[in-house]
């Protein structure tokens, strides 16, 4: 018997879908585990394949809600995804890489200086497949590494003037098959909300700067490892 799920809408009127999974896979990645999950949607005769990324929506020490941190920092401005939809136990975001886009990030980076024969093989299929977009990641990195610097700049003080502390893992680097490319803040949990005072801030600045250039050291050797991946 075919598994279904029931996925509330985030935005607007409350709305439910039904969803027939076809396929789920488990993998770790980010601060809690996740399971990639291939849905159908079928409207009368016709049916659409949908592709997310469930996580937990509460942390096993930490009550706060992905759902709520995600939709806070969008209502901020932030650049989160578009839309997240959930249920009681999870939250569920499209899959960005269903187009044919890439996500380069700190998985990548992990998954590519890790021993790859220890490595989950499903992991290694969601994280990494050659790709045209690789070569415009590191062109990028080779020729636009300020402009890439100025754009995390600007979030870091975005955030510093509204009291958010960016968590850890606070951005990407998103690809579209286009070549054209975004920051995004995808792994949200760890996200705080501090009242603005000039205590604060300078805490808060301290931290998203260290993120920050966490951030700059990790698309960099990004792009030393996958560079030397691709260089037969």
């Amino acid at each position: 018997m075919s598994e279904h799920i029931s996925l509330q809408s985030t935005i607007g009127p409350p709305r439910k879908t039904e969803l027939e999974v076809t396929t789920a896979l488990p993998f770790q990645g980010g601060i809690r585990d996740k399971t990639h999950f291939e849905t159908e949607l079928i409207v009368g005769n016709r049916s659409r394949v949908l592709k997310w990324v469930r996580r937990q929506r509460y942390g096993e020490n930490d009550a706060r809600d992905y759902f709520q941190v995600w939709n806070r920092l969008r209502e901020l401005g932030f650049p989160v995804v578009n839309t997240v939809r959930q249920d009681n136990k999870y939250a569920y975001i499209p899959d960005l890489t269903s187009d044919g886009s890439r996500v380069y990030g700190r998985g990548l980076q992990e998954y590519l200086d890790m021993d790859q024969s220890q490595s989950d093989p499903y992991y290694v299929d969601l994280f990494y497949s050659t790709s045209s977009l690789d070569q415009v990641f590191l062109q990028l990195i080779a020729n636009s590494l300020p402009e890439v610097q100025a754009k995390v700049g600007y979030w870091r003080d975005f955030a510093t003037q509204n009291g958010v502390g960016l968590p850890e893992d606070a951005f990407v680097i998103y690809v579209r098959p286009n070549g054209k490319w975004q920051l995004l803040m995808l792994d949200v949990e760890k996200a705080t909300f501090d009242t603005i005072s000039d205590k604060n801030k300078a805490m808060i600045l301290e931290r998203n700067t260290l993120v920050s250039e966490k951030f700059m050291h990790t698309i960099q050797e990004l792009a030393r490892l996958l560079n030397r991946k691709l260089t037969p």
